[in-house]
């Protein structure tokens, strides 16, 4: 009878042994997801130049995360995912901009560089950062402001690459408003932007703003003006100021 009690007390104090580790391993674990786990973020570029899975993440040239995977996005548009994972400890102004650039000159290998940007929020784990398509410096993009006319006006007079394509006759614009009838440039719908185009195609009136060299600047366009209200707004191309699929609008850009 004592060797049964014996084994059941052993039985019982072996369970209570197993229940405490699983619990103390379980709590070292979320403290451990709190302090030192990570996010993961989205970038949207049309082209990824080289960049492969497990390729590092900078900020200020110190590495903060890596890139977890690539994909082309749902909707077909030859746009590509490319998913972040990037230290929890690391705030991501929601303003800040990420680039593909290369970090080891001599293999070539690419990385991912995001410019950090002042703004009055944080990008939240699962948000997507805005994109350029161009290597990141220190001096790239320091100057944006936080008003989307000046965000308009600085893009476009950093656009390095503008008087290449405005040879193509190749631009990217972003689209906020269609209406059957004319909207005066100066309507409350537009919400204070400037240089506000129309054109017009299948008995509509369609209205854009600014035209940009690239899809990335123009789609980090489009996300300032989705957060500013225009709720659906995307980007458009146009090909000696005809309206063109993006689709065509990559194929011109690789001849």
């Amino acid at each position: 009878m004592k060797n049964s009690d014996t084994s059941q007390s052993i039985k019982m104090m072996a369970i209570k042994i197993v229940v405490l580790l699983a619990i103390i391993l379980v709590s070292v674990l979320v403290i451990f997801n709190v302090f030192f786990g990570s996010c993961n973020y989205y970038a949207i570029f049309s082209n990824v130049n080289g960049l492969e899975e497990d390729n590092p993440v900078f900020i200020k040239n110190v590495r903060v995360g890596k890139v977890e995977e690539i994909d082309s996005q749902e909707n077909g548009d030859g746009l590509l995912n490319v998913k972040l994972n990037i230290d929890k400890e690391v705030n991501i102004p929601d303003m800040s901009i990420a680039g593909i650039g290369t970090y080891d000159p001599v293999s070539g290998n690419k990385a991912v560089y995001i410019k950090l940007l002042t703004s009055n929020g944080y990008l939240e784990n699962g948000d997507t950062i805005l994109t350029e398509s161009f290597e990141l410096s220190n001096d790239s993009v320091g100057g944006l402001s936080a008003g989307v006319n000046d965000t308009l006006k600085l893009l476009n007079e950093s656009d390095d690459c503008l008087n290449k394509i405005e040879k193509q006759h190749l631009c990217f614009k972003v689209q906020i408003l269609v209406s059957a009838k004319e909207i005066p440039k100066d309507s409350p719908e537009f919400k204070g932007l400037q240089n506000v185009e129309m054109y017009s195609e299948n008995g509509l009136n369609k209205y854009v703003v600014e035209k940009h060299s690239t899809i990335e600047r123009a789609n980090y366009i489009c996300k300032i003006l989705k957060d500013l209200g225009f709720k659906d707004a995307f980007v458009v191309a146009f090909y000696n100021e005809k309206r063109i699929s993006i689709k065509e609008a990559k194929e011109l850009l690789k001849n």
